[in-house]
Parts: C-alpha cells; sequence; structure tokens
C-alpha cells in the first residue's frame, strides 16, 4: 500500500473541496412564456378565399377575439380537434365552409382543415373565438 505524505493529503482535499463546493452552473436557455404560437387561420366560403389573419399568442394581436382565441387554443394545447364546442342555434342552410390554420404552437408544428355546413355551424364546433376573424 501506497502513502500519501500529509501535505499531499491536504492538498488533494482541498481541491476536491474547492471543485465540489458549489452546483455545477449550467447555462439555461431563457424561458419561453408558455402558451405562444404563431397561427395563420382562414375561412373559405363557398369556393372564395374568404377572411383570413395571423393569430399571435399570447396576445392575440389583430383578431376580433384575440385573446379569448389565444386562450382557447391554450386549453386544448394547440390541438384545434380538441377545441370544445360550444352552445349555439345555427340556421340549416347548406352553405359550405372550409376552417384552415398553419403554423407554430409551443415549438410544434400544427395543421388543421375541416368543412362544416356553414359558418355559423363551424364557429360553434371550434370553440366560438379562434376562427372568428371579424
Amino acid at each position: 500500500m501506497k502513502l500519501f505524505s500529509a501535505g499531499a493529503a491536504i492538498a488533494a482535499a482541498a481541491a476536491l473541496v474547492a471543485l465540489g463546493s458549489g452546483p455545477a452552473q449550467a447555462e439555461q436557455a431563457p424561458a419561453e412564456p408558455e402558451n405562444t404560437g404563431l397561427v395563420f387561420l382562414s375561412v373559405e366560403r363557398g369556393g372564395d378565399r374568404g377572411d383570413a389573419m395571423v393569430l399571435p399568442c399570447p396576445e392575440g394581436t389583430g383578431h376580433a377575439q384575440g385573446l379569448a382565441a389565444c386562450a382557447q387554443l391554450a386549453a386544448a394545447d394547440g390541438d384545434f380537434r380538441a377545441l370544445p364546442e360550444v352552445d349555439g342555434v345555427c340556421t340549416k342552410e347548406y352553405a359550405p365552409v372550409v376552417f384552415q390554420a398553419a403554423g407554430i404552437w409551443e415549438g410544434e408544428f400544427v395543421l388543421y382543415k375541416q368543412e362544416f355546413a356553414n359558418y355559423c355551424t363551424g364557429l360553434h364546433a371550434t370553440g366560438g373565438a379562434v376562427f372568428d376573424l371579424g
């Protein structure tokens, strides 16, 4: 067995204490706010281009119901198919519309496309705020 001098042992112990004296400081990326996204929304009516706009969340700037739309998307974790239906009365007229969305929600690509019998039916089926492009 090899013996170390007292000086060598003290120096080694001091080095270990210095190395382990504090937690390792890893650089962390700045935290992004939760429920963030940038989504392009469109409503096509009867083959026409219809309405379109960009919904920036969480601000909702430029959207008729921006804050409510962002809140609905946040509650659905950015999944348009998980938007809860809202109650309402719609006429039974057949005037097909296509609701579309494409963009980024919390770093993930989102894509949605759904046809509805009319605008009112589609609006209620998708929570009432997100596709209310005013």
